[in-house]
């Protein structure tokens, strides 16, 4: 497959995960200027060009509820409204892979990503690094995602199906 022009869905969210986000898309638009993005973003996050971003359409989604046990309810329109945006844009913009960073939404999105037999990769925040967050566990369980990325050892000791690294080379399957 010719990977020139290749488009990325990527959540930029708001809070820590943009500058985790925004550091991971410099460095793959360094390496690969032809790369295309669609981004998911909450009324927090940055808009592109904000921040160095790539220009491309920007589709609003709602923040999560803390996933605290009285609260869960709380997240099922966000996730709802996530995965019918997530749907849109893959119909749209077909996307050949999406990428989320430590994000909740990252379950929504790569539902729509297996759905549509796409690449998509999780990438487990650097602040983890002695334990895998919920959402890695949720979508390990159900089998959500190409690839899971991990930044520490110590967390891939518990997923032994995770990597541990960059994303670089999931874009260039």
């Amino acid at each position: 497959m010719n990977k020139t022009g290749q488009t990325i869905l990527v959540m930029l969210g708001g809070g820590g995960y943009v500058f985790e986000t925004v550091t991971l898309l410099s460095d793959l638009v360094a390496a690969r200027p032809d790369l295309k993005f669609v981004y998911l973003n909450t009324k927090w996050g940055p808009v592109p060009p904000e921040k160095g971003l790539t220009e491309g359409p920007v589709y609003i989604v709602p923040e999560f509820a803390n996933m605290v046990k009285p609260e869960w309810w709380r997240n099922i329109w966000p996730m709802i409204a996530t995965l019918a945006t997530t749907l849109y844009a893959h119909i749209r913009h077909k996307p050949q892979l999406t990428v989320v960073v430590g994000n909740r939404h990252a379950i929504p999105m790569l539902f729509a990503a297996t759905l549509f037999r796409r690449n998509s990769v999780f990438v487990e925040s650097i602040t983890r690094s002695t334990m895998a967050s919920l959402t890695l566990r949720l979508l390990q369980r159900f089998n959500l995602g190409s690839s899971w990325i991990v930044q520490w050892p110590t967390v891939k000791i518990d997923h032994p199906k995770v990597t541990i690294g960059s994303i670089q080379g999931a874009v260039s399957k």
